[in-house]
């Protein structure tokens, strides 16, 4: 019954109610149906139609000795025409997707993923907005859809992204983390993030399935990981566009301020790459007037400023450190 949903799951509990209230017998068959009934809550055993044959026999055994007309019983002829519905319609849907037409497959059977795939539409995602394999179907608009759908269901984001990466589709990723940027960071952050930044050549060769990982699902905050996503895309890009890798190093440390690494990492770039030493040291000087990282900055500002890179694997441990 998992596979039918909660809608299934009323229509099943009023006719199994009318049954079960007919069997008055110790037959052995009683607890065989019994558990396959409460097996089916969490697994598809009714899916297949020798589980059902058998079950509906084993019914029909236990009830034949009671049947009676009762005050109940267009309740239950009623549950059974919408069972009967539900099955006309799949074995329907079936038959027109034997014969190749997909717009009569989905027609007959709307709630089935498979048919709502083979017809990707807006009309058809209607029936499955939070279904991503049907999403991703219609193309780059359903991670879209994905995104803005459900901004707090990280399964669904990484799902669509794993689709996008894996089917060679990076652009369309870096748009999609571009769009997921917009539903984790704050107003005042958000506006900042640049479509075409994470777009660039720079960055988008270095878009991958583990990257993700290891950032942005690697946080218990999200903007957390969201920071780690910029400052390792800023990493990768340093060598062929250090200004890029600055914008995003930047937005990183605006995202979580209170990690120190990320101003360290930014002066280090100012001081190495840039060769801006006066900038490397207003940016310390900055990062000491915050009280978290304001110790490990002061110290910096006092020594000699560390080299590119030198606060990665600490920026990785977030947040195993806390």
């Amino acid at each position: 019954m998992v596979e039918t949903g909660a809608v299934g799951f009323l229509i099943f509990g009023f006719l199994f109610y009318f049954l079960f209230r007919r069997i008055q017998t110790a037959s052995p068959l009683l607890p065989g149906a019994a558990l396959v009934l409460a097996y089916s809550f969490y697994e598809f055993t009714l899916d297949y139609i020798s589980m059902w044959l058998l079950v509906w026999a084993a019914l029909g055994v236990l009830t034949k000795d009671n049947v009676q007309r009762s005050t109940h019983s267009k309740t239950a002829i009623g549950a059974l025409v919408v069972l009967a519905l539900f099955y006309i319609s799949n074995i329907g849907s079936l038959g027109a997707s034997v014969l190749g037409n997909k717009t009569l497959t989905f027609f007959l059977a709307p709630y089935n993923e498979s048919a709502a795939k083979d017809w990707p539409s807006s009309f058809a995602v209607s029936f499955h907005k939070k279904n991503p394999e049907v999403l991703f179907a219609i193309g780059e608009p359903g991670c879209e859809q994905v995104m803005a759908l459900d901004r707090h269901n990280q399964n669904l984001q990484q799902e669509c992204l794993r689709m996008l990466l894996e089917s060679g589709k990076t652009k369309n990723a870096a748009a999609a983390l571009y769009l997921l940027g917009k539903t984790i960071l704050p107003k005042t952050l958000w506006w900042r993030l640049s479509l075409g930044d994470l777009t660039s050549d720079a960055a988008i060769k270095h878009i991958s399935q583990k990257l993700l990982q290891d950032t942005l699902y690697s946080a218990d905050q999200k903007d957390d990981g969201y920071a780690k996503l910029m400052y390792y895309l800023g990493l990768q890009a340093i060598n062929e566009d250090p200004l890029l890798t600055r914008r995003l190093w930047v937005l990183a440390r605006d995202i979580s301020p209170g990690w120190s690494y990320y101003h360290v990492e930014l002066a280090s770039l100012e001081m190495w790459v840039l060769n801006d030493a006066s900038s490397a040291k207003r940016r310390l000087a900055r990062c000491a007037e915050r009280k978290d990282p304001r110790a490990h900055c002061l110290y910096i500002l006092t020594h000699t400023v560390p080299s590119v890179g030198s606060q990665k694997d600490f920026i990785a441990a977030i947040p195993k450190n806390l």
